[in-house]
Parts: structure tokens; sequence; C-alpha cells
């Protein structure tokens, strides 16, 4: 089941010098395993092990495991510059 939800990346990380602006890892696995044990009754531990540019469109793939051993992926979809983003579950 995938489940879609928007959430707005207030923290992002700004790479020092002429990098591109990126999404925070830490954060965006802190929020969206809080909003994962919301919605599912769960916890979930995630792990974002790849850069997540701020680009609208950008994809980027977490892997994670829930509090009772099930693994779980999750895609991160940035859906503008600003670093809103949505996530789906599969």
């Amino acid at each position: 089941m995938l489940l879609a939800v928007v959430l707005l990346a207030l923290v992002v990380l700004l790479t020092p010098g002429f990098g591109p602006t990126r999404l925070d890892p830490d954060a965006v696995e802190r929020d969206v395993a809080a909003q994962y044990q919301d919605l599912r009754g769960v916890p979930l531990e995630l792990r974002c092990a790849e850069p997540m540019p701020v680009e609208a469109g950008g994809s980027y793939r977490c892997e994670g495991t829930t509090g009772d051993g099930g693994p779980v992926t999750v895609t991160i979809e940035v859906t503008s510059a600003d670093g809103a983003y949505t996530w789906s579950d599969e």
C-alpha cells in the first residue's frame, strides 16, 4: 500500500560553498519515522544514505525496519525548490 504524506522540509542543510542545497537526512529520517508511527502505530528506524539535493522532481529512497522487524522502503519525492516533499512506503 502506498501512502503519500506532504511534508514541508523546514530544515535543509546548506552545503558550504557552491554545492547544492540538500534535504537534511537526519530531519527527513526523524520526521518521516514520526509520521509513519502516527499513521501505522509501529515505530520505524529509517536510514536515508544517499544525498538528497533539493530539486523539484527529485526522488530518493530510504530503507528502514519497523519495530516488529519488517523491512520498509520509503520513497522521498521533492515537490518544490523550497524543500517540500512527499513520502510513500512500499
